[in-house]
């Protein structure tokens, strides 16, 4: 999530705050909260799925 925040920063002279992105990327799937409050994640594929939708930035997965 820094690393995208200093990208959006750099690219739109602003950025998310780290929270707002977390919450953004978790309802794409790419952070997977379990009923005993554990967060999985960072999982590539719905966190690319969220940049390009979301931000508008490339994101590929192979």
């Amino acid at each position: 999530m820094a690393c995208l925040q200093m990208a959006l920063d750099h690219r739109d002279g602003h950025a998310p705050p780290l929270q707002e992105l977390l919450h953004g990327c978790r309802a794409y799937g790419g952070y997977v909260e379990h009923d005993d409050g554990r967060i999985k994640g960072l999982y590539y594929a719905p966190f690319a799925d969220y940049v390009r939708a979301a931000h508008r930035r490339r994101a590929g997965r192979r």
